[in-house]
């Protein structure tokens, strides 16, 4: 063989993050479908068990539930912090897309669609839905999702379906009352949320008696 023969090429970098080599982004799609399995398993396994015995409950349940060893959940998320920040993400993810998905309504009821939906949701994830806003609230989604209501509240009071007066800062104080209520009624009556929403959303409407107090700025 000739000495001037090209040389042979260097291998590939072995991937920096532990993550096997291969495929896009340096993983086979076989071990990334896999990994996404486990971690919507974990994530739905997580959701169950915190609602029937709350946060204090143990990983080992959350992985016997989902069916994965605890390595293969300590792997995903380190800490139970970890898991709750993610439960806590695609929870308010999905209020932000469903309120998104309002935005333009040629009613003028985006909003309040938006908060009854935000109602039904806390009473379906109730018992851990809001402990673990409380615990890890990702900052970037709460910033959209109060900027969506304050679009939405803009769009209502433009058709004439909410009062002038009410600012973005009062629609979160609203979302917030319903904690209470909830965990005050649904045991015993998981429709009283709607009842509470129906004496809000007239409070909010037109033509009621004018505020005595000035807007909250500092919350």
């Amino acid at each position: 063989m000739s000495s001037l023969s090209a040389p042979a090429p260097a291998p590939a970098p072995a991937p920096t993050d532990g993550s096997p080599a291969g495929g896009a982004g340096g993983r086979p799609p076989r071990l990334r479908q896999d990994a996404a399995r486990n971690r919507d398993r974990i994530i739905n396994a997580a959701c169950a068990v915190f609602a029937e015995r709350g946060l204090d409950a143990c990983v080992e349940d959350i992985a016997r539930r989902a069916g994965v060893g605890v390595g293969t959940l300590y792997r995903r998320f380190p800490t139970k912090e970890h898991l709750l920040r993610q439960i806590a993400e695609d929870l308010l993810r999905e209020l932000l897309d469903g309120a998104r998905a309002e935005l333009g309504a040629a009613d003028g009821a985006g909003l309040e669609r938006t908060l009854r939906q935000c109602a039904l949701l806390q009473v379906s994830k109730r018992g851990y839905m809001m402990r673990a806003f409380d615990t890890a609230m990702p900052d970037e989604l709460r910033t959209a999702f109060r900027a969506t209501l304050g679009e939405l509240l803009t769009e209502a009071q433009a058709a004439g379906t909410i009062r002038p007066d009410v600012t973005t800062l009062d629609v979160v104080m609203i979302l917030w009352s319903l904690r209470g209520v909830i965990d005050m009624s649904a045991d015993t009556s998981p429709a009283a949320v709607q009842r509470y929403m129906d004496l809000l959303l007239a409070a909010l409407r037109p033509g009621a008696a004018p505020l005595t107090h000035p807007p909250v700025t500092d919350i």
